[in-house]
């Protein structure tokens, strides 16, 4: 009894003896584990007496050296799983800041398109103001005799002309008042001012500055035509209308 307490006391001692090995051994790789653990199985077995104790415990020898070689296999595969999931945090990292750069482009090309449509809209805007105030100022507004009363298809015209004066504020608007050579010349002359000051009334009342309306009054000494008649008559009953850049030009009355 006292010797196979021996004996299992030295057994294990071996056996923690080689658990208990330094990494350096373990380097020394699987075969030479197990080639160590076949060396202690055999000495155990020779304590323990005879060839069946040696081939017994040069199994079990195999086994100890077994169980360090999966360990060393352990630790490589846990140094494994770090890299790996190192690895993956660096590319999540590499694909937020792709992502990252990637919104900043896509803002940067959405304020591009905001930029270029504002810009299309306003030449558009520019080039139909443009088209509007040559329409307004191809013709003349008439009157009746004796009358300073805008007819209504005028008053369209002028509703235009305000629209393109509010787009363009650094335009004026000078008014030329004319009348025919029927009645008196002192009346014909404050005739045609009271017609360009009915222009200016308007256009004031579709929100256009009065400062930017210049008015003039000519009464009869500006006919179209030398000889005087039914038709020459209607067409000097008019106020003219040009816009100029800066303030307006022609005297006030």
């Amino acid at each position: 009894m006292k010797t196979k307490l021996i004996i299992s006391a030295l057994t294990l001692s071996l056996l923690t003896s080689t658990v208990s090995a330094n990494a350096d051994e373990h380097a020394m790789g699987k075969y030479e584990e197990q080639r160590v653990g076949t060396g202690i199985g055999m000495f155990i077995g020779t304590v323990l007496g005879g060839p069946v104790g040696l081939v017994v415990a040069g199994y079990i020898g195999n086994k100890v050296g077994e169980s360090e070689g999966e360990g060393e296999e352990i630790v490589q595969l846990q140094q494994s799983v770090t890299d790996t999931h190192q690895e993956l945090a660096r590319v999540k990292a590499e694909q937020a800041q792709q992502n990252q750069l990637a919104q900043q482009r896509i803002a940067a090309m959405q304020q591009q398109y905001v930029d270029r449509q504002i810009q299309y809209e306003q030449q558009m805007a520019a080039m139909h103001n443009r088209t509007v105030m040559e329409k307004s100022l191809d013709v003349s507004l008439q009157f009746r005799t004796g009358s300073s009363d805008i007819e209504p298809v005028y008053q369209q015209q002028l509703v235009e002309l305000a629209k393109v004066m509010k787009n363009l504020k650094q335009y004026s608007l000078d008014l030329s008042g004319y009348a025919d050579r029927q009645g008196e010349e002192k009346f014909n002359q404050a005739l045609s001012q009271s017609r360009a000051d009915a222009v200016k009334n308007f256009l004031v009342s579709q929100g256009i500055d009065a400062s930017r309306i210049a008015t003039k009054a000519f009464g009869e000494s500006l006919p179209l035509e030398n000889v005087q008649t039914a038709q020459s008559d209607f067409f000097d009953r008019r106020v003219m209308m040009k816009l100029t850049p800066g303030t307006a030009a022609v005297a006030k009355n």
